[in-house]
């Protein structure tokens, strides 16, 4: 019986999750910011308690929407895209990604530490590029695991 409450329960919770998100999405295609950064942000926090890069994609394209808007939201999404990429729970790890949506948060804000971490990591790239055509093997090979 207990079982039964308990499955009922997460039914329950799981339906009413897919009705919120629902009407988040219809609000998020007629053009509201503040609801495809809401849709992103329940579907990141999905990911991030069982990986999922299905629904991962899907917190990816509606934080993009909000990122590449000049709307409310655009710095936090931009840092959340940079996240999700770093962190590879929500999509696949990628580098290249994190500092794309680390420059353009740097751009649209302009805030020192965003800035700084963006800047820091570009130098730290250029090093390791510089390293690896003077012949450091660890160089070129912490390039090639990070996609550069």
């Amino acid at each position: 019986m207990k079982k039964f409450l308990l499955c009922l329960c997460l039914f329950g919770y799981v339906f009413a999750n897919n009705n919120e998100n629902s009407k988040l999405q219809n609000e998020c295609e007629a053009g509201n910011m503040d609801k495809c950064f809401e849709l992103a942000s329940n579907l990141e926090d999905s990911c991030e308690k069982t990986p999922n890069f299905e629904i991962g994609a899907k917190a990816i394209k509606y934080y993009e929407k909000v990122c590449n808007s000049n709307e409310a939201h655009v710095y936090t999404a931009c840092i959340r895209l940079a996240s999700i990429y770093n962190r590879g729970n929500c999509a696949q790890k990628n580098s290249p990604k994190t500092l794309k949506y680390l420059k353009l948060s740097c751009d649209k804000e302009n805030l020192t530490n965003v800035c700084t971490v963006y800047r820091s990591s570009l130098d730290t790239i250029e090093n390791f590029r510089n390293d690896c055509k003077n012949g450091d093997n660890r160089a070129c090979e912490w390039l090639k695991s990070r996609g550069y």
